[in-house]
């Protein structure tokens, strides 16, 4: 009997940054790029404040061509219905799977629980969000664990019915030397029987 060669092949994930500053430029869209030569992933789609129209656009033709720009005015807290509209149109023209948020750490929670509520995959920049007077402001670092919560219990009714990977991105986190210095760590604690405290 001959075997027949399976025609069915793995779609690219369809990525979406919302936030295309300096960081997102040199990782996301870096890596996406890269990423596109083997057919597993792809820019679809960026997004970012209206006031960086004209920089975004000479960017995005000199280095991410055929990926559509998308901008939106500037916000931190509730998202405006016209931007919810917007974002969900392009969900609906690319098929989206997959939000990047690097915006400006305010409007984390909101873009958060924008792509949770429309089952994406999410990876998000540290740190989750923030709150404008948090250092000094008791109410307002308090409400830094009611914005992480917000998020948490919004992803975990989503895993209900859709297993989905939201990801708070730590840039070193595979890096050699953490990795090292973890496993010494480890050894010395298991040579010894006592835990480094400090």
């Amino acid at each position: 009997m001959t075997k027949v060669a399976s025609t069915t092949q793995k779609k690219p994930a369809r990525f979406l940054i919302v936030g295309l500053g300096p960081h997102a430029k040199r990782t996301y869209a870096k890596h996406l790029v890269s990423l596109k030569t083997d057919d597993s992933a792809e820019l679809v789609c960026a997004v970012d404040v209206e006031s960086k129209k004209g920089e975004l656009t000479a960017y995005r033709d000199a280095h991410l061509p055929g990926v559509e720009l998308a901008f939106v005015p500037p916000f931190t807290t509730e998202m405006p219905q016209n931007v919810t509209r917007k974002l969900n149109m392009l969900l609906s023209m690319h098929g989206i799977d997959c939000v990047i948020i690097s915006t400006e750490p305010q409007a984390h929670q909101t873009y958060g629980l924008w792509a949770v509520d429309r089952g994406l995959h999410v990876i998000m920049d540290k740190p989750v969000t923030t709150r404008k007077g948090a250092a000094t402001d008791m109410a307002q670092a308090l409400g830094i664990a009611q914005d992480y919560q917000d998020l948490m219990e919004a992803y975990s009714r989503l895993q209900r019915h859709r297993q989905t990977i939201f990801l708070i991105a730590s840039h070193r986190r595979y890096h050699p030397a953490y990795t090292n210095t973890s496993r010494m760590l480890r050894d010395i604690a298991r040579k010894t029987g006592s835990p480094v405290t400090n």
